[in-house]
Order: structure tokens, then C-alpha cells, then sequence
């Protein structure tokens, strides 16, 4: 006897009907809904996105996030205004990604400012830490600003070397006291970690290492 081989149809996607190998089969073949028009699943886990852009147009970072009790997220880095001058920038959204507060800070009145690290205290004042552009390089920066964006108070550290001095990361200890790490110039290409406490209520320094 002869056998005749059999061909097993493929499955037409955009039917409604899930058959091997689809992986799904939603009845359409409209892309971005879950069940992509060749009919393998996909899952879209964004939740929300934004986006922020200095008025020069060309490189502005952001570095640190923080939260607050409510769930709103705060962002830390730098917008450029003008080649030469780099900001402070703080950013505020709610937790669904809406834009609220908005603050550029210029520290240097027109140097290369960078905020990198952020922490939000307790009442909702919010503590931001990075570099300053100085006479002899970038000094250590750490400022904190109440809920409407207010500078309560700012500090900056100068290394015993002239050159690049920086705070990069700032958290709030137990009982409201501010802690912040970086390093410091200690002489011609040496740097050393560097960490200190700081006044909650003045930003004076309490101890440092």
C-alpha cells in the first residue's frame, strides 16, 4: 500500500482560538496589547515613565532616587541651562508619575553643579548631597530643603588638597542627624573616603572621617 504524508494545517493567529505552538490568541492582530500579532504573549511591566531636559539640550542625568510615606519619588542629578553651567536638579512625582515639585539649584552661581545623592526625613524634608564647582576644582556639597523646596540650610567640604571633592551618597540617621559619604582630595591624585555627620537642624558638623 502507498501512504500519502498528511500536512497538519498551522494555526491561523488572530482567530480566537489558541492551538500549539501560539502561545496566545486574542482574535486580532493589533500589536502592544499582550498578545503580539504572531501570537507570542508579552508583558508590559511599566508602570510609568518621564523624562526631563535642560534648556541647553545636550547631557542631564539623573542619579539617585528616594521615597517619601506617601510613595512619591524623588529624583536627584543635573540639567544643563548653558554649556558652561550645570545644575542642581530636584524632581518630585507622584506615585503615579505625575510632576510636581521642581527645583534647580545653582550653588556655584555658574559653575558645574551636580546633585548625586538623596534621602527624605521624616515630615518630608528632603536632603540632597554632590559636588560644587569651586576656585581649586569641586568642593563636597550637602544642602537640606523643606517639603515646598526651600534651602534650610547648605554646607560644602573642602579636601586639604586643591582639586575634586565630592558627596555622594546621604542618608538620615535614627535620630535626624544627616550622614553623608564621599571622598576628598588628600593630596596631587589621591583621594580618601570620607564620611560625616551632620546637625539635622543647622548642617554644622558633629564628627567626621
Amino acid at each position: 500500500t502507498t501512504q500519502t504524508p498528511t500536512t497538519v494545517p498551522l494555526p491561523m493567529c488572530g482567530d480566537g482560538v489558541q492551538e500549539a505552538p501560539e502561545q496566545c490568541d486574542d482574535g486580532n492582530l493589533a500589536p502592544g496589547d499582550g498578545c503580539e500579532p504572531d501570537c507570542t504573549s508579552s508583558v508590559d511591566t511599566e508602570l510609568w515613565t518621564q523624562t526631563h531636559g535642560g534648556d541647553a539640550a545636550v547631557q542631564d542625568v539623573g542619579y539617585d532616587v528616594a521615597f517619601d510615606d506617601a510613595g512619591s519619588v524623588y529624583v536627584v542629578g543635573f540639567e544643563v541651562d548653558t554649556l558652561t553651567d550645570s545644575n542642581i536638579w530636584l524632581q518630585r512625582y507622584d506615585p503615579a508619575g505625575r510632576p510636581g515639585l521642581s527645583v534647580s539649584l545653582d550653588p556655584s552661581a555658574g559653575g558645574d553643579d551636580r546633585g548625586l545623592g538623596i534621602a527624605v526625613a521624616p515630615g518630608g524634608d528632603i536632603l540632597l548631597c554632590g559636588r560644587t564647582a569651586s576656585a581649586d576644582g569641586t568642593d563636597a556639597w550637602t544642602a537640606r530643603l523643606s517639603p515646598a523646596g526651600d534651602i534650610l540650610w547648605q554646607v560644602t567640604e573642602t579636601g586639604p588638597s586643591p582639586g575634586a571633592d565630592e558627596a555622594s551618597a546621604i542618608a538620615v540617621g535614627p535620630d535626624g542627624d544627616v550622614f553623608v559619604g564621599g571622598f576628598l582630595r588628600v593630596g596631587n591624585g589621591d583621594n580618601d573616603a570620607w564620611i560625616t555627620r551632620l546637625s539635622a537642624e543647622t548642617g554644622a558638623t558633629i564628627w567626621q572621617d
